[in-house]
């Protein structure tokens, strides 16, 4: 049978009290049989009062065993462990009330079941005395008997408990004791002092015995807990006591060594605790409430680049500039809800001055009691990359929205997800209006199928060019250039697209088309040019001869005369179509304006229903102009007002002497101007059609081929003026031509044909047998002995053989391109090279070549343009020789 500890002491105080009563009993027998009884009864009183000694020994000690039972839960704050303990005490003898309360003496739990005291403060001053004492109290209080214990953890006060036991039943017997004993000493005193003396010796003897038992079986245990408890509070965990017992010590001290257990499973050395400090990512720092630094870890001294000593002890300032509004504002306004202030976006100053971005969260560390003020901890992580990523992002995002291109995420049903800001400039919507949208509502080519090979399309190639048409908000639609890229984005696969507007491209390549379609008509035409202008010379150079006849009447004349015309205006079939020629410059001289216009008028309107009223002063001034050339502008814009009147009209032509200055509206050089005004009264041309009738193909005629306003203002342009239209629809339209003049000198619009005669020897070079023929005829009948050859090369060999035999060319007329063989131009640079008196006369159709317009940069003395008759030749040449 097990006996407890309680047990033990009550069987041998009641072994001693027997056996003293034996020994009584046997001196004095029957004679002190009342005495025997009186003192039994003093024996009852003294057994009460141990009672109560060991009432109040028993409370204490368990005291001591609930305050270390309670140190892990309410260190931990684990009130279901709280309750239990609480339970298992309430099962004590004579234990009538409990309570627990925490440092602040706040109650936190009385025992009961609703918990009716919870969350109080105690109000009794014994109580609260725990907590500045902090050691164990016992007293009788109102007939109990109150033991209050500090509860503690590494001398931290985490509260006490208050434990309060009755006293009624060992008052009660007290009384009454006392009572029988005043009755009965008076009447055995005597024989009481005997036994008293019998007893106490006997007590001595038994009590020396059982203090030694007691001291030996309780202290020492006692001692080792102690010395084993220092240990653990020193921090050595290792430590456990060596006690086998199966008493209330013995769970007293299995319960010591769990606890040991458990704290050196929960508990981490300091050593630990720096390690973990330092090997932080995050910067700290501990400041106290004067914004000293306390304490700092690796992290921070590394990226501030200060020594540990060199921050410990220096106020936060020194690395933080905002110390005041961070730890004296911000604490005013956060720590009092929260604690805390978390992610605060701040800088922290480097011992060289380079400021750190850092997200700076900030937490208070309250006060112990042995600690005489709070601490504010400050946890700062590095940002600096993540700002310049953000800065970068921004700027990503900026450029996105504000690229030149419209950019659009959409999704494989076609419904749009994002756009950027010019996509929206770019349709016209507003973003929130397309993000509502789906594709087909503003590609007028979207189409099921279409979308669905699309989309087959991009998820094989990864990446797409097409072209479709956008319609705006407004209704308008436009080409546009999608470039369509397969890109995946939380784990979803979306189309981004690149838009362009091509608007601007697709005129551009009509313009290349029509460019190279002229490029190839200009080829075209200098060929026809060449060919036909060989013809023409033949044809006037022969018409000509005919015209010396003396014997033809004048009839014959007049219809000669006519045929010259016809022939000279047929040169006009070309001029359209060269004037697009890389050269192409005009050959200019000075001339009169007012023949040209009234002649070329007039023969445009030969045969028409239309009327010519012509208002030219005579004192109108010379203009050095391409005279074919402007001919050919007056009959294109004549041609073009006889067809607005189908029914007949009126044209009227005005040409006046005008001075343009530096600021006009023309953007032409200031000077002297001849201005020709062409005017109908025909069905006019629309307002939309005004800014293209100058582009090349342009034409709202049936079969027409837009080429001769083009024309017209190309060759104006390079003669350095200006040419201009007005019109409405149903009211008419006027053209104006401005071309410089050379000076203000009025001119009588007479010429009479007059053939130049002269001597001498000449060379022709032409590859047509025709001209060589009319050559053959027309030079002797100036008076010139003449030589031919048909290409360059065959010219120099002439040319020098002449000079070897003595008879030497005056002049040589060259024509300037010469099929499979070496041309004029070639053949002049070699001969004036080696021969630098030479006359050489440059001959040709109009070509592309700019040599024409300006001969005497290649070494020309002068120029003789196909088609040419007699009087053309015998002039030239006059000049030359």
């Amino acid at each position: 049978m097990k006996f407890t500890l309680q047990y033990k002491y009550i069987l041998s105080i009641l072994s001693l009290i027997l056996l003293i009563i034996a020994l009584v009993t046997a001196i004095e027998l029957k004679t002190f049989r009342t005495s025997i009884e009186d003192i039994n009864l003093s024996q009852s009183r003294i057994l009460t009062y141990n009672t109560f000694k060991q009432l109040e020994e028993k409370a204490k000690l368990s005291a001591q065993i609930l305050s270390s039972k309670l140190e892990k839960p309410m260190y931990h704050n684990e009130k279901d462990e709280i309750i239990s303990i609480i339970k298992f005490a309430k099962g004590q003898r004579d234990l009538i009330g409990i309570e627990i309360f925490d440092y602040r003496g706040v109650i936190i739990h009385d025992g009961t079941k609703d918990n009716s005291m919870l969350n109080t403060k105690i109000n009794d001053e014994l109580s609260k005395s725990i907590l500045g004492l902090r050691s164990l109290i016992a007293k009788k209080v109102d007939n109990n008997l109150v033991i209050i214990s500090p509860v503690k953890k590494n001398d931290l006060l985490l509260g006490g408990i208050k434990l309060k036991f009755s006293l009624e039943k060992i008052e009660l017997e007290l009384n009454t004791v006392d009572e029988l004993l005043n009755e009965k000493l008076k009447e055995g005193s005597k024989q009481i002092i005997k036994s008293k003396i019998i007893i106490a010796i006997t007590f001595s003897l038994i009590g020396i015995v059982f203090a030694y038992l007691i001291a030996h079986n309780l202290s020492k245990p006692i001692h080792d807990i102690t010395s084993s408890l220092k240990k653990i509070g020193q921090g050595n965990y290792e430590t456990s006591i060596p006690i086998k017992r199966t008493d209330e010590l013995g769970y007293l001290v299995d319960s010591l060594n769990k606890m040991i257990e458990d704290l050196k499973q929960s508990t981490v050395s300091k050593d630990y605790m720096e390690r973990i400090i330092d090997s932080m990512m995050d910067t700290l720092a501990v400041v106290d409430e004067q914004g000293k630094i306390v304490k700092v870890n690796n992290l921070m001294c590394y990226l501030l680049e200060y020594e540990n000593d060199e921050l410990v002890g220096q106020d936060i300032e020194i690395v933080l500039p905002n110390k005041n509004r961070l730890l004296t504002e911000s604490k005013r306004c956060y720590f009092q809800e929260s604690g805390q202030i978390d992610n605060h976006e701040t800088c922290y100053k480097t011992k060289s001055g380079r400021l750190i971005h850092i997200l700076l969260s900030i937490s208070e560390l309250l006060y112990t009691e042995d600690e005489e003020q709070n601490y504010v901890v400050l946890v700062a992580r590095d940002i600096t990359e993540f700002k310049k990523s953000e800065k970068l992002l921004k700027m990503r995002q900026f450029t996105i929205d504000n690229a030149s291109e419209a950019i659009c995420w959409i999704c494989f049903d076609g419904s749009i997800l994002d756009i950027n800001d010019t996509f929206s400039k770019f349709i016209g919507f507003t973003k929130s209006e397309l993000l509502e949208m789906n594709l087909a509502d503003i590609d007028r080519h979207f189409s099921p199928d279409r979308w669905k090979s699309f989309c087959d399309g991009i998820l094989i190639d990864k990446s797409t060019t097409i072209e479709t048409e956008y319609q705006k908000k407004d209704g308008t639609q436009f080409p546009v250039e999608i470039i369509a890229n397969l890109t995946e984005y939380e784990e979803a696969h979306l189309i981004c697209l690149f838009l362009r507007d091509i608007s601007a491209r697709k005129k551009i390549a009509e313009r290349i088309i029509n460019a190279q379609k002229l490029e190839s008509v200009s080829l075209l035409a200098g060929g026809i040019a060449h060919d036909f202008n060989n013809i023409l010379t033949t044809a006037l150079g022969n018409l000509s001869i005919i015209k010396l006849d003396e014997d033809l009447d004048d009839e014959v004349k007049g219809y000669l005369t006519s045929v010259e015309k016809a022939l000279r205006n047929g040169q006009g079939l070309t001029y359209q179509l060269l004037t697009f020629a890389k050269g192409g410059a005009p050959i200019k001289r000075l001339v009169s304006l007012i023949g040209i216009v009234k002649e070329t008028v007039t023969f445009s309107l030969t045969g028409s229903n239309i009327r010519c009223e012509f208002d030219i002063p005579k004192d109108i001034i010379q203009a050095e102009i391409d005279e074919a050339q402007i001919s050919q502008v007056v009959s294109n814009i004549t041609i073009n007002a006889q067809q607005a009147m189908p029914n007949g009209g009126v044209i009227e032509v005005k040409i006046r002497n005008i001075t343009v200055d530096g600021s006009n509206s023309y953007r032409l050089q200031k000077g002297n101007y001849a201005k020709i005004v062409i005017k109908d009264n025909g069905t006019g041309i629309p307002t939309e059609n005004l800014p293209k009738i100058f582009d090349p193909y342009f034409s709202t005629k049936e079969g027409g081929h837009g080429l001769g306003l083009a024309a017209s203002y190309s060759i104006i342009k390079k003669h350095y003026g200006h040419l201009a239209v007005k019109s409405e629809s149903g009211t008419g339209t006027s053209f104006q031509i401005l071309l410089p003049s050379s000076k203000f000198i009025a001119i009588q619009d007479t010429k009479e044909t007059v053939i130049q005669k002269g001597n001498g020897h000449i060379l022709v070079m032409d590859d047509e047998e025709q001209i060589l023929a009319l050559a053959s005829k027309l030079l002797p009948m100036l008076g010139y002995s003449c030589d031919f050859s048909k290409n360059g090369t065959d010219a120099i060999n002439c040319y020098k053989n002449a000079i070897t035999a003595g008879n030497e060319y005056d002049a040589l007329i060259m024509d300037l391109t010469i099929q499979g063989g070496m041309g004029g131009k070639e053949a002049a640079q070699l001969l004036i090279k080696e021969f630098p008196e030479t006359k050489i006369i440059v001959s040709s159709g109009y070509s592309n070549d700019p040599i024409l317009a300006n001969f005497k940069d290649y070494g020309f003395c002068d120029i003789l343009v196909k088609p040419y008759q007699l009087c053309d030749l015998g002039e030239v040449l006059k000049r030359v020789i």
